[in-house]
């Protein structure tokens, strides 16, 4: 069970895909860029980044 995730992407087409996924149901699912995020300092323990960088 996930607790306390947020999925951040910037593909607009990408975030209904992934509301419609069950095991992620429980997570707060956000459009926003990696390179600029969108969240106050400290607001994350830890974060995992898969694709953003190398493109």
């Amino acid at each position: 069970m996930l607790k306390n995730v947020t999925i951040l992407d910037q593909s607009p087409h990408q975030l209904p895909k992934a509301k419609q996924k069950e095991p992620l149901k429980e997570c707060k699912i956000i459009e926003g860029n990696a390179e600029d995020l969108p969240f106050k300092t400290d607001y994350a323990d830890r974060y995992i980044s898969a694709g953003s960088i190398e493109y």
